[in-house]
Order: C-alpha cells, then structure tokens, then sequence
C-alpha cells in the first residue's frame, strides 16, 4: 500500500459516522494480548477504500450466497 494520506477533520466526521452506522468495534483478548478490532462491511469498496488510505488495513471480498451481493470488509 502507498503511504497514508493525513486524516482531515471533516474526514474524521466522516469515518466515524460511517462506522456508526455500517461497522461496529470489538476488544478481544488472547492470552495475555488485548486488542481491538474495527470492521465496516459494505457492498461497494469505494468507502472502504478512503478509509482505507488514511488509516491502512486489508480489504477482503467476500461471495454473497443465495444470490446476494458480494461484500467487501476492512
């Protein structure tokens, strides 16, 4: 991936609304490892990808079944 691109205000207001109402945040823990996760699901990758360039991650695509539309997450 290139380099980042620096998050702007506005592109913060943005993310946040966005993963307000498409994604949702996790803690999870293993062993003695503390994480969180942020996933956002979405049909078109366009979204994700903006995200994407100013934060970074992986963006997978995956098939819909019985006859839906394929996904993308991040």
């Amino acid at each position: 991936m290139d380099d980042l691109v620096e998050a702007t205000e506005s592109d913060l207001a943005y993310i946040a609304g966005f993963i307000d109402g498409e994604g949702h945040v996790s803690i999870y823990t293993s062993g003695n490892t503390t994480r969180m996760r942020v996933i956002v699901t979405q049909v078109s990758d366009v979204p994700l990808r903006f995200i994407q360039r100013r934060f970074g991650g992986t963006i997978r695509t995956q098939s819909g079944r019985s006859g839906r539309r394929d996904i993308c997450r991040l």
